[in-house]
């Protein structure tokens, strides 16, 4: 069975906030360790509801030690065991309800995610064993996939209403696709993976700090300029302004390096490269 990126919304939707044992369980907080680049953590808080497209929607805010994501957000919702994500493109004016995870799924079943390179990107997750885990008395249903964005048919475990091991929303291309959540706690249940000492660990055993592999360099012309990207290949640019709003969306071929950026308000931003490398983001300010 073959459960398509897209949902088509009819009628009236009822009772779908935070669905007790699925997913935004009042209190839901979650830590995940951040790309080594920048240290530390990230951390993802359902802080309450919205109304989107005529429907509920859950509000996820998140943050990380250092503050370069605060206010940023990801709109989600649960219906018929399966979690809807809010994808968003603006520069194409396109939004729709996209299928994150599908906890009601069996093997051999799939879905598709389009990642935010590309609205014709589809990441697909093919699933291959399902299960349960105790967590604090609470039975929790588990959805193991293959993904094939991921460095190639990578195993990633989504755990009903946890959510999934490694960064929730981050693109599979762009991370390095290893478990990375450290605690997860909501009013009811709390876990501690164990992969680092204690959630807010700064600096750990596995998190030492390098240098970011690629850079910006601004121009005087309205442009900047990237240092650091491999010339014989093709990337995405995407920047994120700090309510979590692409602000700037576009291709980069290949022995490119720079991109306008004249037509953005002042301010900070996250710039992510998408592509064959696995790249980590970059705080940017225009001034």
């Amino acid at each position: 069975m073959h459960l398509p990126a897209t949902s088509t919304l009819t009628g009236f939707l009822l009772g779908i906030t935070c669905v007790a044992q699925q997913w935004c369980v009042p209190g839901a907080t979650w830590h995940y360790s951040a790309d080594p680049s920048i240290q530390g953590y990230t951390k993802y808080v359902y802080t309450g509801d919205t109304l989107l497209d005529g429907v509920t929607g859950n509000v996820i805010r998140y943050s990380s030690n250092d503050g370069p994501f605060i206010n940023a957000r990801y709109i989600t919702r649960a219906e018929n065991d399966v979690i809807y994500i809010y994808q968003d493109f603006p520069e194409w004016e396109i939004s729709f309800w996209d299928t994150l995870i599908w906890f009601g799924a069996e093997p051999g079943d799939r879905w598709d995610n389009l990642t935010y390179i590309d609205h014709s990107c589809e990441c697909p997750y093919t699933v291959v064993d399902t299960g349960h885990v105790e967590v604090d008395g609470v039975q929790l249903r588990t959805v193991d996939t293959e993904d094939l964005c991921c460095f190639g048919a990578q195993p990633r475990r989504f755990t009903e209403r946890i959510g999934w091991d490694q960064d929730p929303f981050t693109c599979p291309i762009s991370v390095a696709c290893i478990p990375s959540l450290r605690c997860y706690s909501d009013n009811e249940i709390s876990l501690e993976t164990g992969i680092v000492p204690y959630c807010q660990m700064i600096v750990g055993l596995e998190e030492k700090f390098t240098p970011p592999s690629w850079s910006i360099i601004p121009e005087f012309d309205g442009h900047i300029r990237f240092q650091g990207l491999d010339p014989q290949r093709s990337q995405w640019i995407r920047l994120v302004d700090p309510s979590g709003r692409t602000a700037l969306n576009i291709p980069l071929p290949p022995g490119d390096a720079t991109i306008n950026i004249s037509s953005l308000a002042n301010g900070s931003y996250v710039v992510q490269a998408f592509g064959n490398q696995a790249l980590p983001p970059l705080l940017w300010m225009k001034y």
